[in-house]
């Protein structure tokens, strides 16, 4: 039991200081409109906000991202308000160890307020940080969809990315989208 806590606690660790190695200097801080929405690059004090979001909409967060979250929101997230400065959808990303010879970033979550879906949000959210990380510092963007989650394959899909492979754990479709990758 005790190895095992250990083990994780080691791995947790180690995986937090990649991600914050990685996240450096890495996306353009624009800002974009959708609708009456601002798109943009999001900053410290989105943190809370942000997790809120992803708490109301079923999505948990574990704890060793939230600690990498806190701390380069600029890097790895993008957000956007509504005209009181609201929150309604952020899009957060990560770097996955085994994707790290091929400088790959990888999408892991996107929230949308459930008054904002169906209205092409999120797929415009996740152009938006496409367009943020596509300054020649990556090779391209991946992430994974549950087989069953339809909705985000069409918004994965409305983006660029297309599937590659399958996920045995978790249960998903890989997906990649290419950058404009520079050596």
């Amino acid at each position: 039991m005790i190895h095992h806590f250990l083990y994780h606690l080691l791995r947790d660790a180690s995986l937090v200081r990649f991600n914050l190695r990685s996240a450096k200097d890495l996306r353009l801080s624009l800002k974009a409109q959708f609708e009456d929405l601002t798109l943009q690059t999001a900053d410290e004090d989105d943190f809370s906000h942000c997790m809120e979001l992803l708490q109301n909409c079923g999505i948990y967060a574990v704890p060793w991202l939230q600690k990498v979250f806190k701390r380069r929101m600029n890097q790895l997230c993008s957000v956007a308000k509504d005209t009181k400065g609201r929150i309604v959808a952020c899009d957060f990303y990560m770097f996955e160890p085994s994707e790290q010879q091929e400088d790959l970033i990888h999408g892991i979550y996107l929230a949308v307020a459930a008054e904002y879906r169906d209205r092409g949000l999120g797929s415009a959210l996740r152009r938006f940080s496409l367009d943020c990380y596509d300054q020649g510092k990556l090779h391209g963007v991946s992430t994974l969809v549950p087989f069953g989650d339809v909705k985000a394959l069409r918004c994965a899909q409305h983006c660029g990315f297309a599937i590659t492979k399958s996920s045995a754990k978790p249960p998903a479709y890989y997906l990649f989208k290419d950058l404009n990758y520079k050596k």
